[in-house]
């Protein structure tokens, strides 16, 4: 919540007046979208709350509504397959390795050499 106030206080956001598209993880579990928009429509009054997929909002960046979107992180890779808008979650595939890894395994053949 505190990360959000600030958002709000940053852009001057007047309560009550700004919607808000927020993104989430393919398998984000429904509780946590469930506390999301509480928090939004009774803390932050926002007159309107969308939480969308990260990885439909960047196919549609490319124009396209169908493809297998590879999210990277620090920590954690996944594939999101989705076809005509729709993300197939049971085909979702989460793997706990992620840039922070790379790095790490590239820092330890530098120093090898």
């Amino acid at each position: 919540e505190k990360i959000w106030r600030r958002a709000f206080q940053e852009l001057k956001a007047t309560r009550g007046e700004s919607p808000v598209l927020l993104t989430e993880a393919p398998l984000n579990p429904l509780a946590n979208r469930e506390q999301t928009v509480q928090i939004m429509f009774e803390e932050f009054r926002v007159p309107a709350v969308h939480i969308a997929l990260s990885g439909v909002l960047s196919l549609y960046s490319t124009g396209q509504r169908t493809g297998l979107v590879v999210e990277c992180g620090d920590g954690v890779t996944q594939t999101v397959p989705i076809v005509d808008d729709y993300v197939f979650r049971h085909a979702v595939n989460r793997r706990d390795l992620g840039g922070r890894d790379l790095s790490d395994h590239m820092c330890r053949l530098l120093r090898e050499e």
